[in-house]
């Protein structure tokens, strides 16, 4: 593919996020949601497999020091990475957990999640599904508004569009989930602000 807007090969549609700008969104709803965020561990995927992973990080390096929040940086490469990560973290290092979301992460999202209710950690989650698990809040693509637009899509091509004279599109709709279960299982505050700006919220 040569660009979103100029797709040129037989690929489109309506991508979960194009811009990985997105990241430097999601660090300040997370500090504004948990005003006590001081220390944030940021883990990423550090095989080199996506270029976004790189750039999110850099984006979120930038954004931090505006919001008042240290980053501790963590690359992992494999499971067993993460486990020590898992395993060393506590409230003496930071308030915080923030992935840059990877398949990496995916399988071992429940073990991540009850290390962070265990030691009262907030975590961002990677997406709604992530959120209803358990995770504190998330903000991500709207996903009733990407099916819908993706349905566009295919009749488009089945009507005879071709798909590289249709361009990749970025998402329009993005949604706040908030889990306030988990807010009341690590001892946390949502400020009402936040609340009201959530598009839905679990109790």
């Amino acid at each position: 593919m040569k660009s979103f807007a100029r797709p040129e090969a037989n690929v489109t549609g309506v991508a979960n996020t194009t811009d990985f700008e997105m990241y430097g969104k999601r660090l300040e709803i997370f500090k504004e949601a948990v005003p006590s965020l001081r220390r944030v561990v940021v883990f990423y995927n550090a095989r080199g497999e996506n270029p976004l992973h790189a750039q999110s990080l850099s984006l979120i390096q930038k954004v931090a020091p505006d919001i008042r929040v240290k980053l501790v940086e963590t690359p992992i490469k494999s499971t067993s990475d993460l486990d020590r990560l898992l395993s060393s973290v506590s409230k003496d290092i930071a308030d915080g957990l923030f992935p840059i979301c990877a398949t990496l992460f995916r399988d071992p999202f429940k073990k991540i999640l009850t290390v962070a209710i265990q030691k009262k950690l907030a975590l961002m989650g990677c997406g709604t599904s992530q959120t209803e698990a358990g995770a504190l809040l998330s903000y991500s693509a709207d996903g009733y508004h990407v099916g819908v637009r993706a349905a566009w899509y295919a009749d488009r091509i089945l009507k005879g569009t071709k798909p590289q004279d249709l361009p990749v599109e970025a998402p329009r709709y993005f949604e706040l989930v908030i889990n306030l279960k988990n807010a009341k299982q690590i001892g946390l505050t949502i400020p009402p602000n936040v609340l009201a700006r959530a598009d839905r919220v679990i109790w």
